[in-house]
C-alpha cells in the first residue's frame, strides 16, 4: 500500500489507515450529496424543507437534533445587529478520520471538512469546521448583503405612494423606508 501521499496520525494500524473499510466518501462525494440536498434533487422541496427543521432541543440553545442532522446556531457579526445561522451538520468517524458535512439552507451553501486527528480527537475534532463556519459565514453575510442591493435596492414608486429599500452602515440586510404621499380626496 502506498502512504506516500497519505495523511496517517501515527501509524497506518493505529490510526486505521491499513484497513479495509470498503467504500469510503471522498470529499467531492459528500460536497455533491449536499449541493443534491440544497437544491432538493433526491427529495421534493417540501420534503426536502421538513427534512431541515429541529426535531427536539438540548440542553444547550445553540444545539439542537434533526432527523440525521445535529443542528449548530452560529452567531455572527457583521454589523451592530448579531445574528445566528444554523449549520446542518453530519459527521462520521472511522478510527482516527473524521467527516463532517455543513450545510446553510439560509444561503444554500455549503462545505466538507476531512481531518486525521490521531489523540486527543475530541478536543480537535471540530476545530477546522468551526474555523471554517466562522470565517466563510461572515464572508457569505457580506456578498448577500451586496447582492441584495444591486439586485434590489432602490426606490419603487406607485400611483400616490413610494418605498425606498437600501441598507444602512450597521444594520443586517435590507431595510424599507416608506416615503408615503396622499392624494387629498373630494368629498361629495
Amino acid at each position: 500500500m502506498n502512504t506516500s501521499n497519505a495523511v496517517i496520525p501515527g501509524t497506518a494500524t493505529n490510526s486505521g489507515w491499513s484497513f479495509n473499510w470498503g467504500g469510503i466518501s471522498s470529499p467531492n462525494d459528500l460536497a455533491t450529496l449536499g449541493k443534491s440536498i440544497l437544491s432538493s434533487l433526491l427529495l421534493s422541496p417540501d420534503l426536502t424543507h421538513r427534512w431541515l427543521k429541529s426535531h427536539s432541543f438540548t440542553s444547550n440553545p445553540l444545539l439542537s437534533v434533526g432527523a440525521p442532522w445535529e443542528i449548530y446556531r452560529l452567531q455572527i457579526s457583521t454589523s451592530n445587529a448579531p445574528r445566528i445561522v444554523d449549520l446542518y451538520t453530519k459527521s462520521g468517524d472511522i478510527s482516527d478520520y473524521h467527516s463532517n458535512l455543513v450545510l446553510v439552507p439560509d444561503w444554500d451553501v455549503g462545505f466538507v471538512v476531512l481531518e486525521a486527528v490521531g489523540e486527543a480527537a475530541d478536543v480537535k475534532r471540530n476545530l477546522i469546521s468551526d474555523m471554517i463556519a466562522e470565517i466563510f459565514l461572515l464572508i457569505v453575510e457580506v456578498a448577500a448583503k451586496e447582492e441584495a442591493v444591486v439586485n434590489f435596492a432602490g426606490r419603487y414608486t406607485g400611483v400616490s405612494s413610494s418605498v425606498v429599500i437600501g441598507t444602512e452602515e450597521g444594520v443586517l440586510g435590507l431595510g424599507v423606508n416608506l416615503g408615503l404621499s396622499f392624494k387629498p380626496r373630494s368629498c361629495s
